[in-house]
């Protein structure tokens, strides 16, 4: 069951983090790994090191817990948060562009930004907002 829950915390655009947690202490990690990861989403030098550090962990094992809750590299995981929060701005935010967007978000660059999106969700970051704001206006 907890593959299943990582694969689905993967796919979902929402960022659903507590679902990766099955117990309290899962919990209170993941929580305060997001929590770190928010204050520090839009500085594109922020990387695993930083975070491990203010995790006060040490890097092997801070590796093997995030591995085991969330299914993905530490690297992979800050991505997946990047993306998440992306999606966040692209249906919250029409006025923005994806620049902006790729910035806020800590990519370095917005190609770089579109591809990793376009891997994640199969269409451009601008495609996926035109679909999802057409889903929206259906309701």
């Amino acid at each position: 069951s907890r593959i299943l829950l990582q694969e689905k915390f993967g796919r979902e655009p929402v960022n659903s983090s507590w679902m990766l947690a099955t117990n309290r202490l899962d919990k209170e990690f993941i929580d305060k790994v997001m929590n770190i990861l928010g204050k520090n989403l839009s500085n594109s030098s922020f990387d695993i090191n930083q975070l491990v550090k203010e995790m006060g962990m040490s890097r092997t094992a801070f590796f093997e817990k995030l591995k085991a809750i969330s299914g993905q590299s530490p690297s992979k995981f800050i991505q997946t948060i990047r993306l998440k929060e992306s999606t966040r701005l692209l249906l919250s935010n029409p006025e923005l562009n994806i620049n902006d967007i790729a910035d806020m978000t800590g990519f370095n660059t917005p190609k770089y930004f579109a591809k990793c999106f376009k891997e994640r969700y199969g269409q451009s970051p601008l495609a996926w907002r035109k679909e999802m704001t057409g889903k929206h206006d259906e309701v």
